[in-house]
């Protein structure tokens, strides 16, 4: 029971910088939930003809996977092969680019990412390294957001 209750406070901890190791409690599977929920839906807009959901995914596995190596280096492994994978697409993806990863490549990168910072508490590396999803994610949102105004706007 003892050992039980430590693994499920330790799955809590979070490390932020500058704050140190930050104790969520309940608030741990939300922000897991959001992570996984979001990852997904970023390298899911960034998901084109072009293969850039999968470079942009190949660098974000890399930074995770050296952020995530002091902690747990099969973890670790598990970054570098689907970064591994990521390049593999691209090499086969080249110019005249006709391959589409689709929503199953997308989702499955944008889960993978986000399980690797649950595993860890690492969701402040999954925010550095993937800033392009995130950043993607912003604009659409803004977008969005802008043209349900302007139409509302207009029609009223």
């Amino acid at each position: 029971m003892t050992t039980l209750f430590i693994l499920q406070y330790r799955k809590a901890l979070v490390p932020l910088p500058a704050l140190g190791l930050i104790y969520l409690g309940n608030l741990y599977p939300i922000l897991t939930t959001f992570c996984f929920v979001s990852m997904g839906n970023g390298v899911n807009l960034t998901d084109g003809l072009d293969g850039l959901a999968g470079g942009t995914a190949a660098l974000a596995f890399i930074g995770m996977s050296i952020a995530v190596l002091p902690i747990c280096s099969d973890l670790s492994i598990f970054g570098a092969s689907m970064a591994g994978a990521c390049v593999g697409f691209l090499m086969h993806n080249r110019y005249k680019a006709s391959v589409f990863m689709g929503d199953t490549g997308s989702l499955a990168l944008g889960g993978a990412l986000a399980a690797m910072a649950a595993c860890t508490g690492m969701f402040f590396p999954l925010f550095i390294s993937s800033g392009i999803f995130v950043v993607e994610a912003s604009s659409v949102i803004m977008q969005v957001s802008f043209h349900i105004s302007f139409i509302h706007y207009v029609l009223c």
